[in-house]
């Protein structure tokens, strides 16, 4: 209640109660459950001072995926609306689930507003969720390093007007393929809201292991990203 806004996490354990662990029918407890199970759950919590069209959620969605980027799941990572409500505590209206090659291993959504009423919270409020066990069990991957860069590299920024519908991951995605070898990384570094639209940014650095960049190279490759980026996603391009 002292802040304006704020971004906080915490790690610690959740107790669930599942019927299908109970050892029989005479092994309930005080509360006619038969089982309880125990979990891991890392928890992100978002609150921003001023929020127009969703911005606190969507940042903290930037967050999440900024975390799984880190831990290289992002490319397999489906953000899917959920059909159902989770416990009551989320707005069903912007609520998803963060499935891996089809298991879900976490939420994120928007507190309801029952719930922020009942603790007299006046903000939008925006959480994620992972099970911690399933999210470290994923992203046991294998690392492959790469010899460093020899030559200078070229950074080029691109902003997208997108609709709603579209996927940070998807554009960057696309922009890796469609630049090939010669991109090196693609990294969003903004997002911006206005007039109902969303606005993403992008850093796309250009290289080469054999040669330098000449700026004319580049140039036709951001041609032909910009025009695969419009005609495939049906983004525009800000100038």
């Amino acid at each position: 209640k002292h802040f304006e806004s704020f971004k906080i996490f915490e790690i610690g354990k959740v107790y669930s109660c599942h019927p299908e662990l109970g050892s029989g029918s005479g092994s309930r407890n005080k509360f006619g459950m038969t089982g309880v199970r125990e979990s891991r759950v890392l928890s992100m919590a978002q609150v921003l001072e001023k929020d127009q069209n969703a911005q606190t959620f969507f940042e903290l969605k930037g967050e999440v995926e900024d975390l799984l980027e880190k831990l290289r799941l992002l490319d397999d990572v489906i953000f899917e609306v959920s059909k159902k409500q989770e416990s009551g505590s989320y707005n069903s209206s912007r609520l998803a689930e963060i499935l891996i090659k089809g298991e879900k291993i976490g939420i994120i959504g928007e507190t309801d507003s029952l719930v922020l009423n009942n603790y007299k919270i006046s903000k939008r409020v925006a959480i994620g969720e992972f099970d911690l066990e399933k999210l470290l069990k994923v992203s046991q991957k294998e690392i492959i390093f790469n010899h460093l860069q020899k030559f200078p590299t070229i950074t080029r920024d691109i902003s997208l007007l997108i609709k709603n519908e579209t996927k940070a991951a998807e554009i960057k995605k696309l922009i890796e393929k469609i630049g090939g070898k010669l991109v090196l990384n693609v990294e969003m570094f903004d997002v911006f809201f206005k007039d109902k639209q969303t606005s993403l940014a992008y850093h796309i650095e250009f290289g080469d292991s054999e040669r330098t960049l000449e700026n004319k190279e580049v140039d036709e490759v951001m041609a032909i990203i910009i025009n695969g980026l419009e005609k495939k996603l049906g983004l525009e391009v800000r100038k």
